[in-house]
């Protein structure tokens, strides 16, 4: 997943952390605040499998989150949700 933000409508990945080739250690979703389930962060790796990496996130429901927390940390699986059912 290295190389690009995660949930950033100019990119699939989440930004790299203080580490370079590290992902950020962000477990709370920026919509609701809810542990966001991302392996990603979780694990501190961007090679492991993530229930994120099959979903679309729409520009708008990217546009949703505060854009201090774009690309910053993931989207839960509930919220992402909720915005396909909309």
């Amino acid at each position: 997943m290295a190389g690009q933000d995660r949930q950033d409508p100019g990119g699939d990945r989440l930004t790299s952390g203080p580490n370079p080739g590290e992902p950020r250690r962000a477990p709370r979703c920026p919509l609701c605040g809810a542990a966001n389930g991302c392996a990603v962060a979780e694990a501190g790796r961007f090679d492991v499998a993530c229930w994120c990496r099959d979903v679309r996130f729409t520009p708008e429901l990217i546009a949703r989150v505060p854009e201090s927390q774009r690309g910053e940390a993931c989207i839960c699986r509930a919220c992402a949700a909720a915005a396909r059912e909309a």
